[in-house]
């Protein structure tokens, strides 16, 4: 550059300090081997500065008067201190030369930049957060174009939520989660308008998630109970599938999940599970998780079944269905591969085999919603309705692996009506010995 200050450059400061104030400056750095635009500002606070991916020349004076606006815009809305985070907030999202805001790259930065920070997710979490956004953005996208969060979550509920997706299901709540995360994300990573953060939970719960009509026992998975346990044992033993029905036992007996056989271990008469329920705090652990024991609650007719079948199993005389054994190596390998492990393919795998039987294909007649996991709802009813002296919840908790609020949550219907059943019982009982 020539010693002599360029006309250009002293009418481009002269502007810069006109309309925004003596703090700030703009000059040319050498950054990667071309010569850019710095900002500058000093204030009460120290000196700040940044340096944008534009070229310090003559023909980008516009764009260099632009991005001072945006950028002193972005400090003073968000109460930002640091130009160089005001900048990337700015220059993270190409914008509309016209309009100043972002356009529809913008918005795939911002899903892209979103996945990305989600990247330890297990595969199918990410495969279903990155099928919503598709979604979102394609709205986003669309003619006409949503104005703001609100008439975006309204345009997805329109489209998609449809007879599949009722009212209050599982699936509209995790939905829009996702885009509620994915939209916060963006405005605190991206600079986005304020019209873009998510609307109130009030709003989404009464306009897009709306109530169910289903009662809370139409909503809960049907167990399979005791004597419907025993029938089927009974079939399979009578088909001589041995496999199978070691995989029904145990699942009935010891209250297993599915995913739970990739990580089960039998040790001189006692088995174990490892870790497997998956959320943000176990995923992030560096220690594994102890591996639990897990004890048999026998059905009523069965006494001891728990027992053979972990026999059975620490044996090896009986082993898993094939299906469920080479769908427990595919997860293996698959996490010596990627360091990464997912418990589904053991799931499906035993879905698959159940929803193929004869005998599972009349239960589902009889119960609507059967899955593989009222298995383990099973041991739960059991637990607290069929056997004579009910376990407390926090026994039976401890039995299922999980908290005992975690089991209130789920099961809280049986557990009142056991209490119910049991304090008749000694009422009847109090009023024969008074007679």
């Amino acid at each position: 550059m020539p010693r002599v200050q360029a006309h250009w450059i002293k009418n481009l400061r002269t502007m810069v300090r006109q309309e925004h104030g003596r703090g700030w400056t703009i000059d040319g750095v050498t950054s990667g081997g071309i010569y850019k635009t710095r900002i500058n500002l000093e204030n009460p606070n120290g000196r700040t500065s940044c340096v944008l991916p534009l070229e310090w020349s003559a023909k980008n004076q516009t764009e260099i008067l632009n991005a001072v606006k945006r950028i002193r815009s972005t400090m003073e809305e968000r109460q930002i201190n640091s130009l160089s985070k005001a900048a990337k907030f700015d220059l993270k999202l190409e914008r509309d030369t016209k309009t100043n805001k972002p356009t529809l790259t913008g918005w795939e930065a911002c899903k892209a930049d979103f996945l990305k920070s989600r990247s330890d997710r297990r595969k199918t979490t990410l495969r279903d957060i990155e099928g919503r956004l598709k979604k979102a953005v394609l709205l986003l996208e669309s003619k006409p174009k949503p104005k703001d969060s609100k008439e975006l979550f309204e345009k997805y509920r329109d489209r998609y939520f449809t007879d599949k997706m009722p009212a209050g299901s599982s699936g509209r709540l995790q939905a829009v989660n996702v885009i509620s995360q994915f939209l916060t994300h963006s405005f605190e990573e991206f600079g986005l308008d304020k019209v873009w953060l998510p609307p109130t939970k009030k709003y989404l719960s009464e306009k897009i998630i709306l109530q169910s009509d289903r009662t809370s026992e139409e909503a809960l998975t049907p167990p399979i109970q005791s004597n419907e346990l025993e029938s089927f044992m009974a079939v399979l033993e009578k088909e001589k599938n041995y496999s199978l029905r070691l995989c029904v036992g145990l699942m009935g007996c010891y209250g297993l999940r599915p995913s739970e056989f990739g990580v089960l271990t039998a040790d001189n008469g006692k088995l174990f599970v490892g870790q497997v329920k998956r959320n943000i705090n176990t995923m992030r652990r560096n220690k594994a998780a102890k591996p639990q024991r897990v004890i048999p609650v026998d059905p009523p007719n069965m006494k001891g079944e728990g027992a053979r079948l972990l026999a059975q199993y620490e044996s090896g005389l009986v082993k898993l269905p094939l299906a469920v054994t080479n769908a427990i190596k595919r997860v293996d390998k698959e996490f010596k591969e990627t360091k990464k492990r997912s418990y589904k393919p053991i799931g499906d795998a035993i879905r698959q085999l159940l929803q193929r039987h004869w005998y599972w294909k009349n239960l589902e007649k009889q119960k609507a919603g059967l899955v593989p996991y009222s298995l383990r709802h099973g041991f739960a009813y059991r637990c607290h309705v069929e056997i004579e002296n009910p376990i407390s919840v926090t026994e039976v908790a401890g039995l299922m692996r999980h908290t005992p609020d975690t089991h209130t949550k789920h099961y809280a219907r049986w557990i009142d009506e056991a209490a119910l059943e049991r304090a008749v019982e000694r009422l009847t009982s109090d009023q024969k010995v008074q007679v």
